[in-house]
């Protein structure tokens, strides 16, 4: 089954809730402020509508609970409800994750001169961390499986690997792309980083060691986003022209 689903411009942002009943997403910045949410029959259920532009989005793993930030506040969305509480404020925020426990998120912004991750404490917002070692703004960030470490992308091609509970870098990569996209594998052994001008993917073993593969490679547009969702073969697909479609 599959079926496709249209906004405005193309898409930022959008992954699936925790039992893959929702699926959340996010158009441009600059166009309408509000991130849609839909059945996987493609029934749209609501707009969660921001009074500003709107970054990324990030699913709590446990509840139907939506973290969204706007460029100044980071919003922890009830989605059945349609309501939402402020967690905290960080200017020119375009980047939020939850942990994988969801007591954590990872914050940080893609534009502006502040090129640190912000770790906040997902009850009270309370700041437990900055994690400072790009020199340039924060595109991507990612945990893994068990939420003791952090991947970060930046302009440059720069990708660091934190202990986000310590504040301290392990390791850092290096990829020849200036806007980088980056996820983990699901053992989480191994690292992926791809996109940007090149599209090339870039992959890593958890010593920061390259790993050269014959891979074709399926990430080749920069504003491509892709999601598989963990237990289920399904993939959720977006392109530049505000287009998106669920298969499985």
């Amino acid at each position: 089954a599959a079926f496709w689903g249209q906004l405005n411009g193309h898409i930022v942002d959008l992954g699936w809730n925790f039992d893959s009943s929702l699926l959340a997403c996010q158009s441009p910045q600059w166009v309408d402020g509000v991130v849609t949410i839909w059945r996987p029959d493609g029934t749209f259920l609501r707009g969660l509508r921001h009074g500003g532009a709107v970054g990324q989005v990030s699913w709590h793993p446990s509840r139907n609970w939506l973290a969204t930030v706007d460029h100044n506040r980071c919003l922890l969305w009830d989605v059945d409800a349609g309501s939402y509480q402020l967690v905290g404020t960080y200017p020119n925020a375009t980047v939020v994750r939850f942990s994988p426990d969801g007591s954590l998120l990872a914050i940080s912004a893609q534009y502006g001169d502040d090129f640190t991750v912000r770790i906040w404490r997902t009850s009270d917002g309370k700041e437990l961390q900055v994690l400072d070692g790009h020199r340039g703004p924060v595109h991507r960030v990612a945990w893994n499986a068990d939420g003791d470490q952090l991947m970060s992308a930046g302009l440059g091609g720069l990708v660091i690997l934190w202990n986000p509970h310590q504040g301290n870098q392990l390791r850092q990569f290096k990829t020849d792309d200036q806007n980088v996209f980056i996820t983990w594998s699901n053992d989480g052994k191994h690292l992926v980083a791809t996109g940007g001008v090149h599209g090339r993917p870039f992959f890593f073993d958890s010593n920061g060691e390259k790993i050269n593969l014959d891979f074709e490679c399926a990430f080749r547009f920069s504003r491509h986003r892709r999601h598989f969702e963990r237990s289920r073969p399904i993939l959720s697909a977006a392109r530049d022209q505000g287009q998106f479609a669920v298969g499985w």
